[in-house]
């Protein structure tokens, strides 16, 4: 999966509202057999953080494709929400450096 092959929500914005600590949102659930996407990155993180969130949400999609949609539901702690879709939410987080 390449970041230039995600579909992208249009207007972000509302996903984040009241969640500015969040960085990206994926949506992704299964109609007649065919597996699809819905992603967003918040419109106010830094642009610094920006590339970093895309390239999570293309390993995300690559993991599916590699490893099936069920176990990767289950291998990356999808959120099973009640309308039958899956959700991950993400946000950085600065680590101490190892010494």
């Amino acid at each position: 999966m390449q970041i230039e092959d995600l579909i992208f929500e249009d207007d972000a914005r509302g996903y984040f509202e009241n969640m500015s600590d969040l960085d990206a949102f994926i949506v992704a659930g299964v109609d007649d057999g065919e597996i699809y996407y819905g992603c967003a990155v918040n419109p106010d993180i830094d642009p610094g953080r920006e590339f970093g969130a895309l390239g999570w949400l293309a390993q995300l999609v690559t993991r599916i494709e590699d490893l099936g949609f069920d176990e990767a539901m289950k291998a990356d702690a999808w959120q099973h929400r009640s309308d039958g879709r899956w959700q991950l939410w993400a946000r950085a987080v600065d680590l101490p450096p190892q010494d």
